[in-house]
């Protein structure tokens, strides 16, 4: 079962500000949600070793969406590791716990620049009680604080912060205060070298010293199913760097850091030539943030198609015009002009029913009719002009809404003239 250094009493909502962890076992991967996301821990001494372990986590609530991670990997040996790492987590937390009772709430999270100052605040206080103490002891810390998707780090010493993509890409990367850890950086060692390095146990940079350095880092905004790491040495000295990635990249965030765990715990125990192997305490912390909320896009209606208005088609010569249906007659009549032929007007001229200005405005019909000469209709013959007389614009305007019905229905029942017959713009009498 894992056994919880300290807890806090839980908030008004049930949960625990601050949890610090000293042994939980690798069995015993403890996840839980926190900061908006979900953390998994995982402490557990050297594999053969009757001391308490000396690596400490801590879990320190800052409110909605907000919080901040602590590992510390005590040195000093024996009973100096474990007073060194325990207290500097703990006065760490319990700087941030008192800020977060004064200045948030469980629904609202604490001030960016007040976490960032609690934070040394709180190293500043431990680094004094452990020189204090005369016990010789130190301890690294890694700290990371996060806000939402943003994350700042905070480390001294030799634990180390990774921040991985998906796809595997190193987004962030502490460089560990030792020599090893420069010379990595300077590009005098490789991975294979430093990992083998007779020096690699050596730290340069520790809580409990007159000369100890902060080292804070630059923000870092997580992208989805990023997957941050913080973790002591007994880690990084144990495992290449392809094998964490590939471990926590993606898959279940608890069977990635037991994953983790076991492998390490694998190699202090028998690891074979050329693979490393340093038996040392464990501790892993691995945080990861949900996906972000999709946007609900609503559906567009179906765009109804525009109605194209229908004209009535001019007919042309002999042809008769074609039939509209009456839903598709146009509620405000059209006039339409059509050409007359020659024959008819010669014959108009010949009657004297039109003057010379208005036969000189009509224009020449074909040389040849297709329909045979033969006698007028009998609405012709009688001299009544039954096609229906030009409509008042104004008018029918004014009146277009009352009277759709009614013009659809009238243009609805002209009837075309017959195929042998003129269509004429107007009628006259013979005489």
């Amino acid at each position: 079962m894992p056994r919880d250094a300290d807890e806090n009493p839980p908030d008004s909502d049930g949960r625990e500000a601050v949890r610090i962890y000293r042994e939980t076992g690798i069995d015993s991967v403890t996840t839980r949600p926190f900061a908006g996301g979900i953390v998994t821990v995982v402490s557990t001494a050297c594999p053969g070793k009757t001391t308490p372990n000396e690596d400490s986590a801590g879990l320190v609530d800052c409110g909605t969406r907000a919080g901040v991670l602590l590992v510390a990997d005590g040195v000093g040996g024996h009973r100096g590791g474990e007073f060194a790492s325990e207290n500097v987590v703990r006065i760490v937390a319990e700087h941030l716990d008192e800020l977060r009772a004064s200045h948030g709430t469980s629904a609202s999270p604490v001030p960016r620049g007040m976490i960032r100052a609690a934070i040394l605040d709180g190293l500043d206080q431990a680094n004094q009680k452990l020189l204090e103490s005369g016990l010789g002891c130190a301890t690294t810390l890694a700290a990371v604080e996060i806000n939402g998707r943003e994350i700042r780090p905070f480390h001294v010493g030799d634990s180390e912060i990774l921040v991985v993509g998906q796809r595997g890409k190193v987004k962030l990367q502490t460089v560990s205060h030792s020599p090893v850890g420069f010379a990595i950086e300077a590009g005098l060692l490789d991975e294979t070298e430093a990992i083998h390095h007779e020096d690699r146990h050596v730290v340069s940079n520790v809580v409990g010293t007159v000369d100890m350095r902060v080292e804070m880092g630059t923000p870092v905004t997580l992208a989805a199913n990023d997957t941050l790491l913080i973790a002591s040495d007994g880690l990084f000295d144990n495992l290449r760097q392809d094998e964490i990635i590939e471990a926590i990249r993606k898959g279940p965030l608890d069977e990635a850091v037991r994953r983790l765990a076991t492998l390490a715990r694998e190699r202090m125990e028998d690891a074979d030539e050329g693979v490393p192997s340093k038996p040392d305490d464990l501790t892993i912390i691995a945080f990861r943030s949900p996906l972000p909320r999709r946007k609900r896009r609503r559906k567009k209606r179906p765009e109804q198609p525009a109605v194209q208005p229908q004209h009535e088609s001019k007919p042309r010569g002999n042809a008769p015009p074609e039939s509209v249906p009456p839903a598709a007659v146009s509620t405000t009549a059209s006039v339409t002009v059509a050409t007359p032929t020659a024959e008819a007007s010669g014959a108009a001229e010949e009657t004297g029913a039109v003057d010379e200005g208005e036969a000189a405005t009509i224009p020449d019909a074909p040389a040849q009719s297709d329909s045979p000469a033969g006698p007028a209709p009998a609405d012709e013959q009688s001299g009544v002009d039954e096609s229906p007389p030009e409509r008042d614009r104004t008018a029918e305007t004014s009146t277009e809404t009352s009277t759709d019905t009614a013009a659809s229905s009238d243009e609805s029942k002209q009837v075309p003239p017959p195929a042998h017959t003129s269509w004429w713009p107007f009628r006259t009498s013979r005489k």
